[in-house]
C-alpha cells in the first residue's frame, strides 16, 4: 500500500488540484450545472422541419353545422349537428360527455341505433363538451356553445320540411 500511495499519490493530487482549478475557472459547482451545458443540445431536435411541422399542429377540431340548427324539446342526433376533423383535415369521431346550460344544468348523453343524441327541453345558449382521438392517440377535449332555438309554432313546423340530414 505505501508502495502505491509513494508512486501514484503525487500524480492523484495534482489531477484533484487541476480539477478544482477547472471548475473554478469554468463555473461549474454542481451537476445541475454541469447538465446545464448540455442544454444547448435539444437545438438541434427544435429546429428540423419534421419537429416544427409536428409541433405547429392543432388538436381536433369540432364545428357545429348551421344548416341543421338544434330546436328545444327535439330529439338531436349529434352526429347530424357536429363535425370532427384532425389537424390533417381528416374526419374524427366525437363522443359527447355533456351539455352544460348558462345556469350549470347538465345533460348527458343518450345512445341509440342512430348514435350519441340529446334532448334539450328549454331555448338558450348551451355549451357541448366533446371528447375525440387524433391519429397520434392523443384524446382532445373540446366545448362549443351553440345557440337552441325555441320550438316552433306548429304551421311553422309543417312549412320547414327538415333536410334528413337534420332529422
Amino acid at each position: 500500500m505505501k508502495v502505491i500511495v509513494s508512486q501514484y499519490g503525487r500524480a492523484f493530487v495534482a489531477i484533484m488540484i487541476a480539477g478544482i482549478i477547472l471548475m473554478a475557472m469554468g463555473g461549474i459547482r454542481s451537476g445541475v450545472e454541469l447538465a446545464k451545458l448540455y442544454h444547448g443540445s435539444n437545438a438541434v431536435f427544435t429546429e428540423t422541419d419534421a419537429f416544427l411541422k409536428f409541433r405547429s399542429r392543432e388538436g381536433i377540431t369540432a364545428s357545429y353545422l348551421t344548416d341543421c340548427p338544434i330546436v328545444a324539446k327535439e330529439k338531436v342526433v349529434i352526429a347530424n349537428h357536429f363535425a370532427g376533423k384532425n389537424s390533417l383535415g381528416e374526419t374524427v369521431q366525437l363522443n359527447l360527455i355533456y351539455v352544460e346550460s348558462d345556469s350549470g344544468q347538465t345533460i348527458g348523453p343518450q345512445e341509440g341505433i342512430t348514435g350519441q343524441w340529446v334532448e334539450i327541453e328549454n331555448p338558450g345558449v348551451y355549451t357541448f363538451y366533446f371528447e375525440g382521438t387524433d391519429a397520434n392517440g392523443n384524446i382532445c377535449e373540446i366545448h362549443i356553445a351553440v345557440p337552441v332555438q325555441s320550438q316552433l309554432p306548429q304551421e311553422a313546423a309543417i312549412s320547414r320540411r327538415p333536410t334528413e340530414e337534420c332529422i
